[in-house]
Formats: C-alpha cells, structure tokens, sequence
C-alpha cells in the first residue's frame, strides 16, 4: 500500500467520521435534549444551566460510543 493510498484511507475515515459522528450528530443530539431539559427545568429551583450540561453530555455520549464501536458492527473497511 503506497504513501497515496494511506492517505486516501486516512481521509475518508476523517470525512465519514467527522460527518456521522462527530460534529453534526453530536450537536443534534446536544441541542435536542438541551432544549427538552430547559423546558423541563424551567420553573425548578434546580439549577437549569447545570442540568442542561448533564444531560447534554451524557445523550450525547451514546453516538460517541456508537462510533466507537463501529467496527465491529459494520465491519472493517
């Protein structure tokens, strides 16, 4: 395997990746469930702020382990 097409296979690991994984999901997934907690929280003596984190980042680390384990269930590439 030449130089060239390790880095075509680094490139469309990135693209697929960055696409499905990392920035489009996570920022669904975050302001989805950021707007459902505020709502949630909104008259709540808890603090709102504090609440819209948590659960922003732990539904958002669900696709974070879904992509990480990708290879073994689509395969590998």
């Amino acid at each position: 395997m030449s130089a060239i097409e390790v880095l075509q296979s680094v490139f469309v690991a990135w693209v697929f990746y960055g696409i499905f994984g990392g920035l489009i999901i996570l920022v669904l997934c975050g302001a989805i469930t950021g707007i459902i907690i505020g709502k949630k929280y909104s008259g709540s003596k808890h603090n709102k702020n504090k609440m819209i984190i948590l659960w922003s980042s732990v539904i958002s680390a669900i696709p974070v382990f879904l992509l990480s384990v990708l290879d073994f269930i689509i395969g590998p590439w």
